[in-house]
């Protein structure tokens, strides 16, 4: 409930999450969120921790620092995303967005591990600490705070699809785990005959490199290239095959540069007696409606096939079965016979990204066997294509 008056009174337009200029206002609105609560507690969280001497409550004060800067970092990167194309950068600086959440993310590491020496220290040099109610509130309000800005992360992550406040909101539920370990190590520190303390913030600092390099390889992974979102590929695919002429499609690629921007291509296969300006229309038609509809930028090869000749289904159903039984994995597309090369028979062979490139070689040499074999054909040209989508 509240989330949502927040968003509603500082969010313009809070419904339209395809708007770069609505997902900046969100990653603005939740920076500033950040920047302020964590300053508060940060504030709160020092002086308890230079009162009641305890190097843990001054550990999670400093983590609570470092998630301002995070917070500054997170704003800049929705400031330089929203940058429009230029002519260094002709898909946007949308990406900008994961190089913030990898600078939140070394952030984490460095005063995870800082505090990992002076934990140490404290453990070599042990100090009494004094604790009291007035602390335990305060603490337990901090865990509040911090439950409340992981659900605020996380709904508005998801909700814009933003790896940024993704890295914050993971950042977040680690914080409450470690004030919650800090204030279990405030309350117990008289009950144990070794200094708590020490190890608390061990433990704590160990959480907080945890959770860094979490923050690492989620931003990483995006840069190196995923697979795309399984949803948007069954649409693509629906979407392109269900418009009249279009018989079938084939060889979907979708490139994401992020912030939601995603540029697809696909072949679709249309008769090869269809006239080339028709189906040049419905293929124009294809790429308008389904970009505007699916927000992406879709690009359409047009494969003209011949679905009629009574030899090419014969032997195009002959090597599907062929295929079926080596492996139900393996498909093919773009088979046709040419007269004009001595009755070539050329067909593109799809097969698993983990194929390797000895299983490859014999999947080719038995299907030209069965071919040779079955159909007494052996001028066969096979190109194969690694499948890196599953639907």
């Amino acid at each position: 409930m509240i989330n949502e008056f927040i968003i509603r009174k500082f969010v313009k337009n809070h419904e339209e999450i395809k708007n770069r200029k609505v997902i900046k206002s969100y990653g603005y609105l939740c920076g500033a969120a950040g920047i302020i609560s964590n300053a508060v507690l940060s504030l709160i969280k020092i002086i308890i921790g230079i009162n009641i001497n305890s190097i843990a409550v001054i550990a999670d004060a400093v983590n609570n620092i470092s998630d301002i800067g995070s917070s500054v970092v997170a704003i800049i990167g929705f400031g330089v995303s929203d940058k429009p194309a230029d002519e260094k950068h002709p898909f946007g600086h949308a990406r900008a967005e994961y190089l913030s959440a990898l600078i939140i993310a070394v952030m984490v590491l460095l005063v995870g591990f800082k505090f990992l020496t002076t934990s140490f220290d404290r453990i070599r040099n042990p100090e009494e600490i004094a604790s009291n109610t007035v602390t335990l509130v305060i603490l337990l309000l901090s865990i509040s705070i911090k439950i409340w800005q992981a659900n605020f992360y996380t709904s508005v992550g998801e909700k814009i699809k933003s790896s940024t406040l993704k890295a914050a909101a993971a950042d977040s539920r680690s914080d409450v785990l470690t004030t919650g370990v800090v204030v279990f190590s405030i309350f117990s520190s008289g009950l144990v005959p070794f200094p708590i303390d020490g190890y608390v913030g061990l433990l704590v600092s160990v959480f907080i490199i945890y959770n860094g390099w979490k923050i690492v390889t989620d931003a990483i992974d995006p840069l190196i290239g995923t697979a795309p979102d399984k949803d948007l590929v069954e649409k693509v695919i629906e979407r392109v095959e269900s418009f009249e002429g279009i018989r079938g499609s084939h060889d979907l690629i979708i490139h994401s540069y992020g912030g939601g921007r995603n540029i697809a291509t696909i072949h679709a296969e249309v008769s090869d007696r269809m006239n080339i300006v028709e189906a040049h229309e419905i293929i124009d038609r294809a790429e308008r409606e389904i970009s505007e509809e699916l927000h992406i930028d879709l690009i359409i090869h047009m494969d003209p096939i011949n679905y009629d000749d009574i030899e090419v289904k014969e032997l195009y159903h002959g090597t599907k079965y062929i295929i079926s039984e080596i492996d139900s994995e393996l498909d093919i597309h773009d088979f046709r016979i040419v007269p004009e090369k001595n009755g070539a028979v050329i067909f593109d062979l799809v097969v698993p990204l983990t194929y390797t490139d000895r299983q490859i070689e014999e999947t080719k040499k038995h299907i030209r066997e069965k071919l040779t074999l079955n159909f007494n054909r052996s001028n066969i040209k096979i190109t194969v294509d690694k499948s890196n989508i599953n639907v």
